[in-house]
C-alpha cells in the first residue's frame, strides 16, 4: 500500500539500512539528496532516544527551538537528548530529492502533540516537506511486532527549498484516510487473515485471481486518495491510472493546518467524519464548552484553595476504569494506600470526564453528598461556570451522544504512542450543542439516568440512577 501510493515498484526497492552515526549528518557521505523515493518505517518510541552529542549536532531537530510569532527558531543550544525517530524523519528528509517522495510510518502522537517538541517537528516538517496524505491505521495493527501504537502513514513530497516559515506556502490540498480494516485479525498475536465474507450466507468472496479477497480497505483508500483534490496538487498520485473524475474523494486545505497554531496533522481532527460532525453540530443551535464550564486544577478545590489528604482518613477511591456513562464504582482506601494519580478531591456538583482518547465517553456527575470521594486524575474537573447552571442538561445530552465520543481532539501528550490526551483550550472551543428542555432522560447501557434540575435555583440538585 505505501509503495502503491507513492508510485514505487516493489522490486525496485532496495533494502537499505541507516543507523543513526555521526558520519550520516547533514554535509557528509553520499546520501544528500540522493534517493527519489523512499518508504521507511522509523524506530519511535519516547524511550528510544539519542544522546550523543556529535551525533544530535548533525540534525536540525537536535537542537532547542524557541517559539517566535507564529513560528519557531532554532538556538545554539544542543538537547540533552531527542528521540530516534523524529531524527530518523529529518535523516529521510536529508537523503530525499528535492522533489522527491517519501512514505513513513508515524505515531499519531508525532502528528497531535501539542507539547513544545512536537510543534517545533510539524512546524519544521511543513517547511521542508509538502504533505500530500495521511492514512491512519487502527490501534493495534502493529500488535505482532510488540508495538501498541496508534500510527499512521504520512506521504511527504520534499520543497525544492524549505521555507524560512510556515505561514508562507502557497495553499494546496492533501488527502486524509482513516483505514478501520486491515486484512488480519487485530490485537491477535498470530494476526490471524481476514477474508470478505457474504453478509448473506457468509461464504467467502473470491477474486479474479482466484483467491479469497482480504477484508482491507487499502484499495478502497487509494483509489479516495486519487479521486481526491489531492491528486491535481501531486499529479503523480493518479501516474498511469484512470480515475473517475465523477467520483471526489475526500481533501482538507492545508490552510487548515497552518492556520492552527498547532500546526495538528492528527488524521481524526481532519478525517471526512469529523468534519461532517463539526458541520452538523454548527448547523444547529450549540454553545462553545468553554462558554459552560471551567477546569479546575489537581489537589485544589472549587474556589482554587490547595488541597491536602489525610494519611489516616478513608477516601472512595474513583478509578478510570470505574466510570461508565454517568455512573461509577468506588475503591475504599486510607489516604496512605492511595496511588499518585489519585488527585481530585470531588465537591457537590462536580462534573469528571475521560481526558485519555481511549476513555473519553466516561463521565459521572458528583452528587450532593460526595465526602471522601477523590478521582483520578485520568480525568478531568469540570465545574459550571456561574450563570451556566441550567445548562447542566445541555453538557449531559452532549456527553451521552456518539458525536461527543467521537469528536474530542486528540491530543496525544502522555507519551508517543498517539494514545490522546484532552487538551483543555481544545476541549473549551468544541461545540455542545443546545437542547430545548429542563428534563433529561437517557438510557446508556441499560442504566437510566435522570437529571433534575431544582425549580427554584436552576442547579443540578440530584442524581438519581
Amino acid at each position: 500500500m505505501l509503495a502503491d501510493a507513492i508510485g514505487l515498484r516493489r522490486e525496485n526497492v532496495p533494502q537499505n539500512k541507516f543507523p543513526l552515526r555521526s558520519r550520516s549528518g547533514r554535509g557528509e557521505g553520499s546520501r544528500v539528496n540522493k534517493y527519489e523515493i523512499m518508504v521507511c518505517n522509523p524506530p519511535f518510541g519516547k524511550k528510544i532516544t539519542e544522546k550523543r552529542p556529535k551525533v544530535l549536532r548533525k540534525f536540525e531537530l537536535g537542537y532547542e527551538w524557541e517559539e517566535k510569532g507564529i513560528g519557531f527558531k532554532k538556538k545554539s543550544d544542543l538537547l540533552e537528548s531527542q528521540e530516534t525517530g523524529l531524527l530518523f524523519v529529518e535523516v529521510c528528509v536529508i537523503q530525499c530529492k528535492p522533489g522527491g517522495r517519501i512514505g513513513i510510518i508515524l505515531p499519531n502522537g508525532y502528528l497531535g502533540n501539542r507539547s513544545h517538541k512536537y510543534k517545533i517537528f510539524r512546524d519544521w516538517l511543513l517547511r521542508c516537506c509538502r504533505v500530500v496524505a495521511v492514512a491512519s491505521f487502527p490501534r493495534f495493527t502493529f500488535k505482532t511486532s510488540g508495538a501498541d501504537v496508534s500510527a499512521s502513514v504520512v506521504y511527504l513530497e520534499k520543497r525544492e527549498k524549505p521555507l524560512k516559515k510556515v505561514a508562507d506556502d502557497k495553499n494546496y490540498n492533501f488527502t486524509v484516510q482513516m483505514i478501520e480494516n486491515v486484512g488480519w485479525n487485530l490485537g491477535d498475536k498470530k494476526a490471524a487473515a481476514r477474508y470478505l465474507r457474504d453478509q448473506l450466507d457468509g461464504s467467502y468472496i473470491i477474486g479474479e485471481d482466484g483467491n479469497r479477497m482480504l477484508d482491507s480497505d487499502f484499495a478502497s483508500m487509494l483509489e479516495d486518495m486519487r479521486h481526491s483534490n489531492a491528486a491535481s496538487d501531486f499529479p503523480w498520485l493518479v501516474a498511469g491510472k484512470e480515475a473517475d473524475k465523477k467520483t471526489e474523494g475526500w481533501s482538507v486545505s492545508i490552510k487548515d493546518v497552518i492556520d492552527d497554531p498547532d500546526r495538528t496533522l492528527d488524521p481524526k481532527r481532519h478525517c471526512k467524519k469529523m468534519n461532517a460532525l463539526r458541520s452538523e453540530i454548527g448547523k444547529k443551535p450549540h454553545f462553545k464548552m468553554g462558554e459552560l464550564i471551567d477546569f479546575i486544577p489537581e489537589r485544589t478545590s472549587a474556589d482554587r484553595k490547595r488541597v491536602k489528604q489525610s494519611p489516616k482518613k478513608l477516601y472512595k477511591y474513583i478509578e478510570i476504569q470505574d466510570i461508565g456513562w454517568g455512573d461509577y464504582n468506588v475503591t475504599e482506601l486510607r489516604g496512605w494506600e492511595l496511588p499518585s494519580r489519585a488527585k481530585h478531591f470531588c465537591e457537590p456538583k462536580d462534573i469528571y470526564v475521560g481526558s485519555i482518547w481511549g476513555s473519553v465517553s466516561k463521565w459521572c456527575l458528583m452528587p450532593v453528598d460526595c465526602d471522601g470521594l477523590i478521582v483520578t486524575n485520568g480525568c478531568h474537573r469540570l465545574r459550571m461556570k456561574a450563570g451556566k447552571e441550567k445548562n447542566i442538561v445541555d453538557l449531559v445530552s452532549f456527553f451521552c451522544s456518539e458525536a461527543y465520543a467521537v469528536h474530542p481532539d486528540p491530543l496525544p501528550s502522555r507519551c508517543g504512542s498517539g494514545e490522546g490526551e484532552l487538551f483543555c483550550g481544545t476541549f473549551s472551543r468544541r461545540r455542545c450543542w443546545r437542547t430545548n428542555t429542563g428534563l433529561i432522560s437517557v438510557a446508556p447501557s441499560a442504566l437510566f439516568i435522570r437529571v433534575n434540575l431544582c425549580n427554584s435555583c436552576g442547579r443540578c440538585s440530584h442524581l438519581v440512577p
